[in-house]
């Protein structure tokens, strides 16, 4: 699964999101 939510604008449910992935550690 590639990551292409960085290049989306930091809104608050992006920055949700990347948390979340984050916290799969992906």
């Amino acid at each position: 699964m590639s990551i292409q939510v960085y290049g989306i604008p930091s809104c608050g449910t992006c920055k949700k999101a990347i948390a979340w992935l984050e916290n799969q550690s992906i």
